[in-house]
């Protein structure tokens, strides 16, 4: 892993970003891939809260293949899509879900760079073969669709459809969810 200390100086064009409060840290993307060894790598980074440093935790290679459609995970090479998924106690199954710009690719990673899983947005709702923003509030995934204003709620299991809600005709891009500040009320948002 690489360490860069000095965040206020990284100068690599971070994209996407996803909170993590049993590491307290950001996970984040680029809006570039590395070219390693001729093959375009979309960097995951961690800039840990307690002493500002950088760290490269690893890269997702063009050429790997989302098991559910066969295509890369990669296109344009410009990350808008990463929600970080605490799965239970310790850490050894917490999740980081990835989707690349405009892509229904959607990966989800052990933080240590481990394939879980893929799955095509698509079955979920035909506009998201434009998928761009993703959030994670409990059981469910929050999927965007590029340039639609439109946000779908499914079952982060299964991608199934919950249901959906119009944001405006806006391009909607690296999502959040909150689950404390309104929690007493029984609300995600």
């Amino acid at each position: 892993a690489t360490i860069e200390t000095n965040f206020t100086g990284f100068s690599q064009g971070p994209n996407a970003l996803a909170f993590d409060a049993t590491r307290n840290g950001i996970w984040f993307g680029r809006q570039t891939c590395l070219n390693i060894n001729g093959t375009n790598n979309m960097p995951i980074y961690f800039l840990n809260l307690s002493d500002n440093s950088i760290t490269l935790i690893f890269t997702v290679p063009a050429t790997l293949l989302n098991p559910a459609t066969n295509q890369s995970f990669i296109g344009f090479c410009f990350l808008d899509g990463l929600a970080f998924n605490a799965n239970g106690p310790g850490d050894a199954d917490d999740e980081l879900w990835f989707s690349d710009d405009i892509n229904p690719n959607l990966g989800v990673f052990r933080t240590d760079g481990t394939l879980v899983e893929g799955f095509n947005a698509v079955t979920t709702n035909a506009s998201l073969s434009t998928l761009s923003g993703l959030a994670i509030g409990g059981s469910n995934i929050y999927m965007a669709n590029n340039g639609g204003g439109k946000v779908f709620r499914a079952n982060k299991t299964s991608l199934a459809f919950v249901d959906q809600f119009t944001s405006q005709e806006e391009r909607l891009e690296d999502m959040e969810c909150d689950p404390i500040t309104f929690s007493g009320i029984g609300k995600e948002v």
